[in-house]
């Protein structure tokens, strides 16, 4: 069949491959995952074979129909061996203090109540943050002027010699090279296009030095306590790469989701430590205490504990579950729960080498305990999965999201997905928030609206360089169906079909306009979408009116002669209009760019559709 995703290269075989030896359905004693502890922290048909294992397992690895350009790079999990704790700071040997930093009664003070001030602190031995880490840490801004600034951040350094950055609006870490600044910003700046004065953002220019610009940031916060309220705050960051996880004041309930990139600190090395800078005006910025862990060992699946549903229950909250290649099916293996943890749930080859067999009998994931967007599942091929019977279980085929779950799904395929009613692969239910990250959404059926994904009243989907292609639908929506709210960027919606309107996105009659950023719609039928959607930046077959948009043949044999691509003779180009120098393009006003794989430098502009990073 010649379909826009074969033609670009997209779609992987469905050959049985390499075979991975048996192993033992025990679980190894004592294999626990050690959980991290922060200061005060709150409480049938064309069946894959080989050999099986408990009938739980089945160790062959195949080629999904998965996209080969995002199986990222996969670090082991390893015991931490550089963890540290401070509480109150009493002794700072290992620390160094630079510029105005110095110590409070109750800490580290990183700057006083006076004018054009920096200060930073930083740890005297690079830490190994390339597996991921969990730190947190307590900070206090009191005695703040009117208006009050500047803020502060923590930061991760890989410059041997650039120790602290400028006053005011840098917050002390603008210009340092190979950084990366989580910042908790209490000064509004529309020059660098600041949200408000009340934010956390992540910034980054990667090797080249960073920059307090919001067109670097990676994604910002702004529902977030008054951070100079004079009241200590406490902070948890998760990294597991490539994501990182902000919470503030509730360790349950992360604020901030963002993609980063640190595979251009050398050796994985890395200072790390507190900066912070007054303009004009100026506050108090004191660190009460500061907790760090590398990432603990995780559990794997099956060398510890034969199922992935054992090794979920087993581990901690933030704990990581390691899922090594194979084929998984039958009790333990579908119908997961992840319990509403924050868990980072991933495959160790991505989702070329795992699947979740689901076999026309049940859904891959049951999610209904209120799931954060820290509750993650990476590198799956979650595969013919089904949802039939009455109510709820007629919908969803592969997922189901529950009201009030937010998990987030990377790297993932769901493929030959079927739900009697509505979506073939997922279904989010009023209520709910998932996040959907670098996935495949191929071959999936529905019949009744959403072939692919199902956005019920009241919810809200988020998804980024994500491939929906040849799915259907016997009602409306053979790719995306929503009657809620719904952000797409750098998607490619193609090839599907509905048997009603919206071959492609369908949202007439939904809560709330959709928004369609830097996407790629094309050969959806009977049209590409239905309703009103708000549309920037994007190719749609037959044309639309929005900002910016175009109306080219995507494809012209190969991805670096396409038009809609950095490496094709469009963008970035002088009369194009999605370069750089664009002044309202997303990307320059701080809106989250992904660019996958996340280790592969984007070009100057963003491409269209799933061809970001290429």
């Amino acid at each position: 069949m010649d379909t826009w995703a074969n033609r670009c290269g997209l779609l992987g075989r469905r050959d049985t491959g390499l075979a991975v030896p048996r192993r033992s359905g025990r679980a190894c004693a004592g294999a626990q995952s050690q959980p991290f502890r922060p200061i005060g922290r709150a409480g049938g048909a064309n069946r894959a074979e080989g050999p099986s294992v408990t009938g739980r397992w089945r160790g062959v690895v195949e080629h999904p129909l998965a996209c080969s350009m995002l199986v990222g790079l996969v670090l082991p999990a390893r015991a931490a061996h550089a963890d540290f704790r401070f509480d109150r700071f009493r002794g700072i040997e290992s620390l160094e203090l630079i510029g105005d930093a110095g110590r409070s009664a109750d800490g580290i003070r990183l700057v006083t109540t006076s004018p054009d001030q920096k200060g930073a602190v930083w740890t005297r031995v690079a830490q190994d943050i390339s597996s991921g880490f969990d730190t947190d840490f307590t900070f206090r801004i009191s005695e703040s002027s009117d208006p009050e600034g500047d803020g502060l951040a923590w930061v991760i350094r890989g410059d041997r010699d650039t120790k602290i950055g400028g006053t005011g609006a840098s917050i002390g870490y603008d210009l340092i090279p190979k950084s990366v600044a989580i910042e908790f910003d209490t000064y509004y700046n529309p020059t660098l296009d600041d949200p408000n004065g009340n934010h956390i953002s992540v910034h980054t220019r990667g090797a080249l030095p960073n920059s307090r610009l919001h067109r670097y940031s990676l994604g910002y916060a702004t529902d977030i306590p008054r951070l100079t309220d004079g009241e200590p705050h406490r902070v948890w960051l998760h990294y597991r790469p490539p994501l990182l996880i902000v919470c503030i004041d509730d360790p349950a309930e992360p604020v901030l989701l963002a993609a980063v990139d640190l595979t251009w600190i050398p050796d994985g090395r890395a200072w790390i430590g507190f900066t912070a800078g007054t303009g004009d005006s100026f506050g108090n910025y004191e660190v009460l205490s500061w907790a760090f862990a590398e990432l603990r060992t995780a559990i794997r699946v099956p060398e510890d504990l034969p199922t992935i549903q054992a090794a979920i229950d087993s581990a901690p909250d933030w704990g990581t579950v390691v899922v090594s290649p194979g084929t998984y099916t039958g009790d333990g293996n579908v119908e997961l729960d992840l319990g509403g943890k924050p868990i980072h749930l991933r495959s160790s080859r991505g989702p070329e080498s795992a699947f979740i067999e689901c076999e026309e009998q049940s859904r891959a994931f049951d999610l209904f305990r209120e799931e954060t967007m820290g509750s993650i599942v990476e590198g799956f091929t979650l595969r013919r999965g089904s949802a039939s019977g009455e109510g709820e279980g007629r919908s969803g085929g592969g997922v189901y999201c529950a009201p009030g779950t937010k998990p987030t799904f990377l790297r993932c395929t769901f493929g030959f997905c079927h739900a009697d009613s509505h979506g073939g692969a997922v279904y989010c239910a009023p209520g709910s928030k998932p996040r959907f990250l670098a996935c495949r959404f191929v071959g999936n059926r529905a019949g009744g609206d959403g072939g692919a994904l199902f956005v019920d009243r009241g919810a809200e989907v988020w998804l980024a360089n994500c491939l929906v292609s040849g799915n259907a639908s016997f009602g409306s929506g053979g790719g995306v169906r929503a009657l809620g709210g719904g952000t797409l960027r750098n998607c490619s919606i193609v090839d599907n079909s509905s048997g009603m309107s919206g071959g492609g996105i369908a949202v007439e009659g939904a809560s709330r306009e959709g928004k369609l950023t830097n996407c790629l719609l094309w050969a959806n039928r009977p049209d590409q979408i239905r309703g009103p959607m708000e549309i920037a930046y994007s190719c749609i077959e037959g044309g639309w009116t929005g900002a910016e948009d175009i109306r080219l043949r995507p494809w012209t044999g190969n991805v670096a002669a396409a038009p809609v691509t950095d490496a094709g003779n469009l963008i970035g180009s002088g009369f194009a209009p999605f370069a750089q120098a664009h002044p309202d393009h997303p990307s320059r006003r701080g809106e989250w760019r992904i660019d996958w794989p996340v280790s592969y430098p984007a070009g100057p502009a963003p491409s269209i559709g799933v061809f970001e990073g290429r």
